[in-house]
C-alpha cells in the first residue's frame, strides 16, 4: 500500500482530491472535489467554529451566518431588522422595499423615474437613449429623416 500526499492546505485527506481538514486559516469548501480555499465564495460564510464554508439563508449574496445577511441577490433587498432578504417589487432590479415606488435600479429596457422602473415610449423621429431619455433624430444624426438607436435613416 503506498500512501498518496493530500492537496495544498490540506492536513487530513480520504485521497489526495478529498480533504476532510484545512490547514489553518484556510476553509473546507464542499463542492466536488471538495477543497480548502483562504476565502469563502459568494453565498457562502466561513464558519470558524469547524472552518468551513457554509451556504447563506436564500437569496442572500454575503452574509457573517447563516440567517445574518449583509448583502442581497439582485431582485431582493435587505430588511435591516432582521437582516433576511426580502423580495423587490418585481419591475425592481434593486430596491430597498418592497413597493413599487421602492427601486433602486432597474434592468433594461425599464428606467428609473421618482424610484420606479417604468418604460419609455418616445415620439416620431426619436429614440430611446441608454440613459432613459428620448433624443430627437436630427439632433444626433443631422440630416436624417427617421431613426431607431443605432439606426439611421437618411435620404
Amino acid at each position: 500500500m503506498t500512501c498518496k500526499s493530500c492537496s495544498s492546505n490540506c492536513l487530513k485527506c480520504i485521497s489526495p482530491q478529498f480533504c476532510t481538514l484545512c490547514d489553518v486559516s484556510f476553509y473546507l469548501l464542499g463542492f466536488s472535489p471538495i477543497n480548502c480555499t483562504n476565502t469563502c465564495p459568494a453565498t457562502y460564510y466561513a464558519d470558524l467554529t469547524d472552518n468551513t464554508c457554509k451556504l447563506c439563508a436564500a437569496n442572500c449574496n454575503t452574509c457573517t451566518s447563516p440567517m445574518n445577511c449583509s448583502l442581497c441577490i439582485d431582485g431582493y433587498y435587505l430588511d435591516s431588522v432582521d437582516m433576511v432578504c426580502y423580495t423587490c417589487h418585481s419591475t425592481c432590479k434593486h430596491c430597498n422595499g418592497p413597493a413599487i415606488d421602492q427601486c433602486t435600479n432597474c434592468t433594461y429596457p425599464l428606467f428609473l423615474k421618482a424610484r420606479k422602473c417604468i418604460t419609455v415610449v418616445c415620439g416620431p423621429n426619436s429614440y430611446l437613449d441608454p440613459t432613459g431619455g428620448c433624443t430627437l433624430c436630427s439632433t444626433a444624426y443631422p440630416h436624417s429623416i427617421t431613426c431607431k438607436y443605432n439606426e439611421v435613416y437618411t435620404c
